[in-house]
């Protein structure tokens, strides 16, 4: 320390006392500097003193070298420091070239930060107001007895100021004794900045990883990273490195390359690589310009159930439970309850939740966590307690997860003691030992294998067993053979096994059959036929024949447009012949106008052509129809807040029509509609030829304007100039570089596309 202190005092006296003596040897001269043997673009003024190149500390960091840590040389109010101020440096220099070569150590270079968690710029499209209505109607006609039954499902919908309001009903029998029950009614604001949805009315609560999660109405407030769906919340593989030149670097992940940079020599780490969830392995793959090449390898695992460093999740309700979902429209419990969930990434190796509920007597509260187990897998915990009025209990809980290409596991368990029960359980009991396995192993060509055990304990029951395993492999030149078997043993017995065989038959069509077996002995058999429709709309069509105790056969036919999908089916089961009529779509209330569609189950647009029909529109690259009679079209299932590209085909437009933009991208709000106008300029342009007095043409270069206007038309080759909107009796005036001519437009347009009105004379202006 001492030391150190007489060396810092030593450097002051340089500083302030010497200075002055040496200052009248200094020179100041400029020099192109070259790192490591690496010409840069660097023009630095180098001061000399005592056979010693200084720079200052702003050369340093154009050249990307940390700034030296010792005192600075003030000169002419510059702070300078030695070259070769960092141990192992060295630099020569070539005063004929004007030029310096500085050799130094990589560890001393600023390091390189690539990062790919870069958001796409995307302004959310704006939707003024509007709504839609979802059907799903159906018809149906019995032999046996001879009766027919009507009914449907609706959905109706609106949106405005950023809110969407949605309620959905079912109408049963609607023939004789109509039964009407509502399902769900919410009014659903998104906060995208904030990554928050807010919900009013009916919705299903979080139950965190310990809880269950129940139907209610109420209000809802919780994040929802769908708002962001470029923003990742889980985190994802980073790892450094060292290029002693200037680089190229190559990003595999799981052996398939996701991208590439150029890296400058020096330290780097690369961050927020984009992988998928699971294990997997990524690779950088560095090459200098010498073409050496570097490999790094490491493994990662990561989930969905963690949190990167920093980033909330939560989500809180309050209201009251929802009873008798699906048979009653109007059934409510009368006592409010809350729950809450708070999750939260402390770092990117673990992440803590906790979750609380209350209903009436009934309270609970319990902590959770996740974290990662190196590259191996992620293990997850909890621990609650509930407290009623005639008692109380706990929960523990723990489970392990692994995703990968050579072997996934699933595995729980769950313990509760005393009284505990889940929330929102009236008929059902929770069970007091649970415990769940799922093995997935892939085989190559061989095909994949999986398998499955659950285990329930009850008080005052049988304990139940839950065996499920599953077995395809794809059979070459035939189709893909599936063996499943099921078996249930303790509280209730039974065992069922199937085996099934596809076939494909084209790009659309495939048949299959299957064969399953149960321990009463029973067997089904079953075969089928299906063509699918095309995505862009047409016939399919799927025929089904099948044994056990009755003989049932089916047939299907249906036709999908952009209005909707609709079908009929006939059904034999042995001497009752049933028909069914079913039609399901949409229709949208947008742009001041209605479309019919598809179901609307995401976000839409209107693409407008104004007053051009028949124009083929686009959706990411894929034909999706054509404009109608007004020039509007009705584009269904938008990916909401995402990058959604609409374009147009200007071939269809007509040959004096013009389109500035034929693409544009669109980030529309949740279920909610918007406009992408394309707007077509069609007015007529006529060709003709200018000549000066003299018969010449006027010289290419020259221009033409209206007299009306004030937009400038080119003259090119013969004097010849095409007019934008011009009229009977116009006034053209050319401007040809040494003076202004003029003429009149004095022959009747032709209708006609891009007509040639012939030769006019231009006459010079008279001033």
């Amino acid at each position: 320390m001492c030391d150190f202190k007489r060396w810092c005092l030593g450097w002051m006296f340089l500083t302030f006392v010497v200075y002055p003596s040496y200052a009248e040897t200094t020179k100041v001269d400029l020099f192109a500097v070259s790192l490591n043997a690496q010409a840069t673009e660097v023009i630095a003024p180098v001061l000399f003193l005592d056979d010693t190149a200084y720079v200052t500390a702003q050369v340093f960091q154009k050249l990307r070298i940390k700034v030296p840590r010792r005192p600075a040389l003030h000169y002419e109010e510059a702070r300078y420091y030695p070259l070769d101020a960092h141990p192992g440096s060295a630099y020569e220099i070539d005063e004929r070239r004007q030029a310096i070569t500085l050799s130094i150590s990589t560890k001393y270079l600023m390091a390189t930060t690539i990062s790919r968690s870069v958001e796409p710029e995307m302004d959310l499209a704006s939707s003024d107001y509007g709504g839609f209505l979802n059907y799903d109607l159906l018809a149906e006609y019995f032999s046996e007895p001879d009766d027919y039954v009507a009914g449907g499902a609706f959905e109706l919908g609106f949106y405005a100021a950023g809110f969407v309001g949605t309620s959905s009903h079912v109408l049963r029998n609607a023939t004789e004794d109509a039964e009407h029950v509502r399902l769900e009614t919410t009014v659903v604001q998104d906060l995208p900045d904030q990554r928050v949805t807010l919900r009013f009315g009916d919705s299903i609560s979080r139950g965190g990883q310990w809880g269950r999660p129940v139907r209610f109405g109420g209000l809802q407030m919780g994040t929802n990273f769908a708002t962001q769906p470029y923003f990742v919340t889980f985190p994802t593989p980073a790892f450094s490195g060292d290029a002693a030149l200037p680089s190229s670097v190559d990003i595999l992940v799981n052996d398939s390359r996701r991208f590439t940079e150029a890296l400058p020599a020096g330290p780097f780490t690369i961050e927020d690589v984009p992988v998928v969830t699971g294990a997997g392995e990524v690779t950088a793959v560095v090459r200098d310009v010498l073409g050496r090449q570097t490999v790094i390898s490491q493994p990662y695992y990561t989930s969905p159930r963690l949190l990167r460093q920093r980033v909330h999740d939560f989500s809180f309700e309050t209201g009251f439970l929802r009873q008798r979902y699906g048979t009653e429209g109007y059934w409510y419990d009368d006592r409010p309850f809350f729950s809450g969930t708070y999750r939260y990434g402390y770092c990117n190796y673990f992440t803590a939740e906790a979750h609380a509920e209350f209903h009436d007597e009934r309270r609970a509260f319990g902590i959770a966590g996740a974290a990662p187990l190196g590259s191996f897998g992620v293990l997850t915990g909890a621990v609650a307690a509930s407290q009623e009025e005639d008692g109380g209990g706990g929960l523990f809980q723990i489970g392990f997860e692994r995703v990968a290409r050579e072997v996934s596991v699933t595995a729980s368990g769950r313990l509760a003691t005393g009284g505990y029960e889940d929330f929102g359980v009236d008929d059902l009991r929770s069970p007091k030992a649970e415990t769940r396995l799922r093995l997935g192993i892939p085989l190559g060509r061989w095909g994949n294998l999986s398998s499955s055990h659950t285990f329930q304990a009850f008080d005052g029951e049988a304990d139940r067993h839950i065996v499920s395993s599953s077995y395809s492999v794809g059979i070459p030149h035939i189709g893909r053979l599936g063996l499943t078997a099921l078996s249930t043993f303790g509280a209730e017995k039974d065992t069922v096994v199937a085996v099934n065989l596809t076939v494909p038959l084209g790009a659309r069509s495939s048949a299959s059959a299957t064969l399953q077996a149960s321990r009463d002995q029973k067997f089904l058999k079953t075969a089928s036929a299906q063509i699918a429709a095309p995505l862009e709309g047409g016939f399919g069509a799927r025929a089904e024949a099948s044994d056990n105790d009755f003989t049932r056969g089916r047939g299907e036919v249906s036709y999908t447009s952009r209005f909707g999908v609709a079908s009929v089916a006939v059904s034999q089961i042995d001497d009752d012949t049933g028909v069914r009529l079913n039609a399901v779509g949409g229709l949208a209330f947008a742009d001041g106008d209605m479309f019919f569609s598809r179901r609307l189950d995401n976000s839409f647009a209107v693409a407008s052509v104004p007053g051009q029909p028949d124009v083929r529109v686009y959706y990411e690259n894929q034909l999706v129809g054509r404009t109608d009679s007004a020039g509007h079209l009705l584009i269904h299932n938008l990916r909401p807040y995402e990058a959604n590209r609409i374009g147009i085909d200007p071939l269809d437009l007509p040959f004096d029509a013009q389109v500035d933009e034929t693409t544009a991208t669109i980030a529309p709000r949740f279920r909610s509609g918007v406009t992408v106008e394309f707007p077509v300029d069609t007015s007529r342009t006529v060709l003709l030829s200018v000549h000066a007095e003299d018969g010449a043409p006027v010289p290419p270069g020259a221009t033409a304007m209206l007299g009306r206007g004030s937009r400038r038309f080119p003259i090119g080759l013969n004097g010849e100039v095409q007019l934008r909107d011009p009229r009977l009796g116009d006034r053209v005036v050319v401007d040809t570089g040494d003076g202004l001519c003029e003429f009149v437009l004095d022959v009747e347009l032709p209708d006609e596309p891009m007509p040639d009105l012939g030769a006019f004379t231009c006459r010079r202006r008279v001033q």
